[in-house]
């Protein structure tokens, strides 16, 4: 959720609201009435933060919270859970860190190898032709440039039996290979 009204008062001293900004699929910008002035201008600041996200603008959060379209879960990863009864599947979260920037080609190598066995890659990169935002989810992959990555490389991968230590390792492997 975005206050519309306060945004600009908030984004700079705040730097945790940034950073939910940045790692978010869809963004509620709410008090769009009485920040009618300033809304293109939050909303252009908001992309540039995330150029991913879907940006919903609300009065009064008034929106259908659990439609389809805000939440992009696939629908098979819904029906196996609900056919699966209690039993859920084990998914393990894993954030890679790194100062130094990485080839587009071994961007490519990474991403490559592993999409296909996660559910989802996110987060930002900087790559040796400067920073970019990337999202995969199964087959689909984006990257897009963006203007500034004051946090480096920082992505959270998602997925089945996946080792924080092993991703770590074989990121930065990649990035010390020409």
């Amino acid at each position: 959720m975005v206050d519309a009204l306060n945004f600009q008062k908030t984004i700079e001293r705040v730097g945790r609201n940034s950073h939910q900004i940045r790692v978010a699929d869809t963004i509620v910008l709410k008090k769009r009435d009485l920040a009618i002035e300033s809304i293109l201008q939050t909303r252009r600041q908001l992309l540039i933060i995330n150029p991913f996200a879907r940006i919903i603008e609300t009065l009064y959060c008034d929106f259908e919270f659990f439609k389809e379209s805000v939440f992009r879960m696939p629908v098979s990863l819904i029906i196996n859970e609900q056919n699966q009864s209690s039993i859920r599947p084990v998914v393990g979260t894993v954030v890679v860190k790194l100062m130094k920037p990485i080839s587009v080609k071994n961007l490519d190598l990474f991403i490559e190898k592993f999409r296909k066995t996660t559910y989802r890659i996110k987060g930002y990169l900087d790559t040796i032709n400067g920073p970019v935002a990337i999202q995969t989810s199964f087959e689909q992959t984006q990257i897009k440039s963006v203007s500034q990555n004051s946090y480096h490389t920082e992505i959270v991968i998602t997925g089945p039996q996946i080792d924080q230590k092993d991703l770590q390792k074989e990121f930065e492997k990649l990035c010390y290979q020409n």
